[in-house]
């Protein structure tokens, strides 16, 4: 049958193959084709407009949603089952692709030997090809200038194997922009190849971004990434470079930050391990991690207040961060910090799957002129956006031991991330209906429990109630206070307790 511009239009092809565990509905629009089917070996014209409603594949889903059109001509052997490609054009949405090569139809499988080179093509059109499952951390980029893209497939595709993706994209002196980039990267080179490799040889996918360089409102970046099998991802990250924060804010978060200026500098950056190892308290001791972080006159705008982190450092060595000279200001809080931090990175990557219960262990000093706890503890419920929890009514508060209700706290879910002690100073300190001056002593987070010990404040004033000299151990857990061995003076003398203190109410004592 010698079939000539055959036409095909609105149809749709429900597709499944169980050997190799693909699924899909695809619309075709429409179809022409032309060639001499009654004899086992012919020339075959066909074009295609068609949308790909989904296509599920083992590796996730491929193509979902998008627009998809060809031009193609084949030698085919009906006897072989062979189809040898040319002057063949792959129209992914807007992105045009080359296509050259043979493919083999056996009853077990099906072989692939063939090309893709992309024309006049950008980032877009690497992450039309890509699974989603592996491609989220691109989709908010895109590229302009010398891009090009270059795809070899083969190998089987059969019950318990695919053929072996070799892709290959790269800009050359172009720009790089994304939703979250306040300008464009400017000058910007990079080259990354992506294998997925055939597994029954025991061989692990993996992408690699050799060097990256490109500038940034004029600061030169540097950077590059290798990532080995995605079922388990072995991460090498390199990076140095100075970020302004006028450009990059929006990366802290969609509708967190509004606006920033000064800049993060990255020195000599690097990061090395499992991911799965990043996410636990118990296996973190594995990464290999080195650098410098510096602060100038960084400054963001979040949800209406204004965080300042004029200088500072940050030395990485390993799973420890040790930190030098910090000064922070958020919500007209003045701190100043030095020490050391353990396990920042189970603690920034942990989700809803995380099942290890992570913590930032500190060790630090502080020093300030100005503590506001409420403004500082209302600045932090804004940018949870987590309403105050309402505290349960406690029949018998006097039964409220030191464990204490601490989960009626609306500050729980934040402070239960740290475990440590603080050696502060302060010059005023205000928390609810609490003034004092001049003081110091020791402040540990534990188990969303925060205490105060050894503390020494020469002016204190409660409830309209002021004293000095005041001594001793306190914890603030949840609505309460407990006051411990405090020893203070007030007018009638030198008054010596240890109490439970609720507050926001009318104060309530138990002196024992």
């Amino acid at each position: 049958m010698n079939i000539r511009n055959a036409k095909l239009s609105d149809i749709h092809l429900i597709y499944e193959n169980r050997m190799v565990k693909q699924s899909g509905i695809v619309h075709l629009e429409e179809l022409m084709l032309s060639g001499n089917f009654s004899t086992q070996k012919f020339n075959l014209k066909s074009t295609a407009e068609l949308k790909i409603e989904f296509l599920n594949t083992k590796e996730g889903e491929l193509l979902s949603g998008r627009s998809l059109a060809y031009e193609a001509e084949a030698k085919v052997d009906l006897d072989k089952g062979e189809y040898v490609l040319k002057n063949t054009n792959l129209y992914i949405e807007a992105n045009k692709f080359t296509v050259d090569g043979t493919v083999t139809s056996q009853a077990e499988f099906t072989n692939f030997d063939v090309s893709l080179k992309g024309v006049d093509g950008s980032l877009s059109s690497v992450i039309s090809l890509l699974p989603k499952n592996q491609i989220t951390f691109l989709e908010d980029f895109n590229t302009r200038g010398n891009f090009y893209v270059n795809t070899n497939i083969k190998g089987q595709l059969g019950k318990d194997e695919l053929p072996a993706i070799d892709l290959k994209f790269g800009l050359k002196d172009g720009y790089l922009n994304s939703k979250q980039l306040n300008n464009e990267l400017t000058n910007v080179s990079f080259e990354v190849r992506f294998e997925n490799r055939v597994k029954s040889l025991g061989k692990k996918d993996f992408v690699e971004m050799t060097k990256f360089e490109g500038e940034l409102l004029g600061e030169k970046l540097i950077g590059s990434l290798y990532v080995e099998d995605f079922e388990n991802p072995l991460i090498d990250l390199r990076f140095e470079g100075k970020l302004p924060m006028e450009a990059v804010f929006g990366f802290f978060g969609e509708n967190l930050v509004e606006s920033g200026s000064g800049a993060m500098e990255f020195k000599n950056i690097r990061i090395e391990g499992y991911y799965n190892d990043m996410l636990s308290m118990a296996r973190i001791p594995k990464i290999k991690a080195n650098g410098l972080i510096t602060f100038q006159n960084m400054n963001l705008d979040i949800r209406g207040e204004k965080v300042s982190l004029g200088k500072g450092d940050i030395f990485i060595n390993d799973n420890n961060l040790q930190i030098n000279n910090i000064e922070l200001e958020v919500a007209q809080n003045d701190l100043k910090f030095e020490g050391s931090f353990q396990n920042l990175l189970p603690v920034l990557l942990r989700d809803s799957t995380t099942t290890d219960d992570v913590k930032l262990i500190f060790n630090t000093k502080m020093l300030s002129e100005k503590i506001d706890l409420n403004k500082l503890l209302a600045f932090i419920e804004k940018v949870q956006h987590t309403p105050e929890k309402e505290l349960k009514e406690i029949p018998k508060p006097e039964t409220l031991t030191e464990k204490g209700n601490v989960t009626a706290s609306p500050y729980y879910d934040f402070l239960k991330l740290f475990d440590g002690d603080f050696q502060v100073k302060f010059g005023n300190f205000n928390y609810d209906n609490i003034k004092a001056q001049d003081g110091s002593g020791n402040l540990t987070v534990e188990n969303g429990r925060v205490l105060l010990q050894n503390v020494n404040i020469a002016d204190f004033e409660y409830d309209k109630i002021v004293a000095k000299d005041f001594r001793g151990d306190l914890a603030f857990q949840g609505k309460m206070m407990i006051l411990k061995n405090v020893s203070v003076k007030t007018m009638g003398g030198e008054i010596k307790l240890t109490s439970n203190v609720f507050w926001r109410t009318n104060p309530t004592w138990m002196v024992s």
